[in-house]
Parts: C-alpha cells; structure tokens; sequence
C-alpha cells in the first residue's frame, strides 16, 4: 500500500521545520527517472544512490525520501555533512550485487529510517578513520538475510540503534569494534530491538567505548554467544533477554564497568553469563541487579580472572536455577557482595 502525496508533503514539511534540512529528495523506484530533478514526489528519481549522489554535492543536511517498492541496488553514502534515508513499510532495498554490502557508510552523518535491507554480503557496513568522521543511527531498520553480518562498524564514532531488526544473518547479526580510533572516544546504543538466527554471534563488540543495551532480545544464535564483548570500557545492559544461544547467552571479557539490571539468560548451551578479566586488564566493578539465569548448559553465573583483577563483584536479587554446572561459580581476588540471591537446583554446587 503506498503513502499518500499528502502524507509525504506532510512529512517533507515537518522535518524541515523542526530539524531545518536543507534538501529533500525524492526516489521511487516504480515511477522514478534518474533525469528527473528529485525535488519533487511528482517528478522523482529512479534510484537511491542518484539521489545520494546528488545530495552529497549540497552543503548541509538533507533528506531523502524513498517511496514504496523494491531497490535492487548497492548504495555507497561519502557525505561532508548529514544525510538521512528514510522510507516507509513497503520500501525494500535487495542487494543488486550480493558481494557487495547493500548500504555502505564511509563518511557522514548518516540516518537511515523505515527500511529493509537484504541479501548483500553485509546489510549495512559503516567504515570511518579520524580523518573520514561516521555517526550511524538504524530506526525502524530490518537487516534480513545478508550473507555475514546484519550491520558492520568499524571505527564509527557513534552507532545508535532503535526499535531494529536482524534476522537470519550468515556470521553476526551486529558486529562492531574500533581499530585506528581511540575507543573512549566511541559510543554504541541500541534500544528496541531484536537479533536472531545468526550464524556466529548476536552481537560481537570490540574494543568500543560506552556500551548500551536496553530492551534488546538476542535468541537462537547458532554459532556461538548471544552477545561477546571484548576490550571495552564500559557496559551496561537493562530489560533484556539472551535466550538458546549455541554457547554462552552473554560473554563478557576485560570490560572495566559491568552493569546487568532486569535481564534474563535462559536455556543457552554454555553458560548464562561469563565475565572475564584477563592479560592485565583490570575490571573495577560488575552490578547484577534483578536478574534471572535459567536451565543454561553449564553455569548460571561464572565470573574469573586471569593476569587480572576484579576489584569487585555484587549481585543482588538474582536468580539461578536449573543450570547444567553451578548456579554461581565467582572466584575473584576483590570484594563480593551477595543479596537476596537464589542459587537452587542446579547440577552442581555454588562456587562463591
């Protein structure tokens, strides 16, 4: 069903009133002609990466409006400024060349609203260095399908994710990490979101800044975690689920500040939660507060160190039964606090 010329005026008319964009573009695959201006939905452009093309030439941010239909197209997005996507329910981008990712990022300030994307080799890749800044935000994205990842970030400043999908990926549904940027400079959010059916890990981060997760649903990873992190400052993880993993519901390793509130990792084939702090890098704190951890393979809970230290540990109100080996297997060298914490029917004794 398409939307109406009066909706997409509607549209057009609030984001430049509230957000002062520029330039707004528009493309339908269906009525569109790449000769045409794009300026207005009676006279669109045929393809997105024209209009990209074309909005990358103009100062300041700007809008591309792509109507209903299917894209067979592989976009690259070079912009000086901000460009946002944004579609609608029935806009579909499949990747025309399925070695090539669909969308690729490599300078800007990019949105991209409203869209599904499938079938390249990575759904959207972003690929940023000091000297070619990127900023991503995914709102109402659905990644399906792609040959690796659902998203991949290397060295993007900020990645933000809202009320997303990523389904059915061939290695990782969200894979980011930092290499030539410092990672305290970096940030990673995502809210509202669902990842399942990965091949490898639901989401693997590495090396990163201020981790975020907050009502995201990680199920039936095939391959390995739900979630890995590794190398990072900072994480913190509310109302959210890790369920059948292959391996561990979520793995974490020299992370220096771990927070897990209201959280539930259940029926994993590992373990429901492993911290790690290993080759010298210290991890000063872990707060698991109102969590469950249930009918996992091997512990409910295993936190360690190796040529490090964990300064100190605290749950309070958490629950672990049913699990393969220990509710609770804790062995660190700093202070652990234990509250309100239930620990029954599980294959083996608690290692406090």
């Amino acid at each position: 069903m398409r939307t109406s010329y009066c909706t997409y005026a509607c549209l057009v008319a609030t984001a430049a009133i509230t957000t002062g964009y520029a330039t707004t573009l528009f493309v339908s695959a269906d009525e569109g002609d790449d000769s045409n201006s794009g300026m207005s939905v009676s006279k669109p452009l045929r393809t997105i990466q024209e209009a990209v093309n074309k909005t990358a030439l103009r100062p300041g941010p700007d809008v591309i409006q792509i109507l209903g239909g299917v894209y067979h197209e592989n976009i690259t997005i070079v912009d000086l400024d901000s460009v946002t996507l944004s579609g609608s329910d029935d806009v579909e981008i499949v990747a025309q060349d399925t070695a090539k990712e669909v969308i690729y990022v490599k300078k800007g300030d990019v949105t991209l609203a409203h869209l599904r994307v499938s079938e390249g080799r990575h759904g959207i890749r972003g690929a940023g260095s000091p000297e070619a800044p990127i900023r991503l935000t995914l709102k109402h994205v659905e990644s399906v399908d792609n040959v690796e990842r659902g998203l991949r970030a290397v060295d993007v400043l900020d990645v933000s994710i809202f009320d997303c999908q990523f389904l059915g990926n061939g290695t990782d549904g969200i894979k980011a990490q930092t290499d030539k940027l410092n990672r305290l400079d970096t940030s990673f959010t995502v809210r509202n979101t669902r990842v399942a059916g990965s091949g490898d890990d639901g989401l693997d981060l590495e090396s990163l800044g201020d981790i975020r997760l907050h009502n995201v649903i990680v199920q039936d990873t095939q391959g390995d975690d739900g979630l890995s992190i590794d190398d990072s400052a900072s994480v913190f993880i509310e109302g959210s689920a890790f369920v059948n993993s292959h391996a561990d519901g979520i793995d974490i390793d020299d992370t220096q500040a771990i927070g897990i509130v209201s959280t539930v990792s259940v029926g994993n084939g590992d373990g429901g939660l492993q911290i790690k702090a290993e080759e010298d890098f210290d991890t000063d704190s872990v707060k698991i507060i109102g969590s469950d951890f249930l009918e996992n393979g091997a512990d409910g809970i295993w936190i360690t160190e190796e040529n490090a230290w964990i300064q100190s540990v605290s749950l309070s109100s958490v629950l672990a039964t049913g699990n393969g080996d220990s509710g609770l297997d804790i062995v660190v060298s700093g202070t652990l606090k234990l509250s309100a914490v239930t620990s029954e029917n599980n294959g083996e004794p608690d290692v406090p």
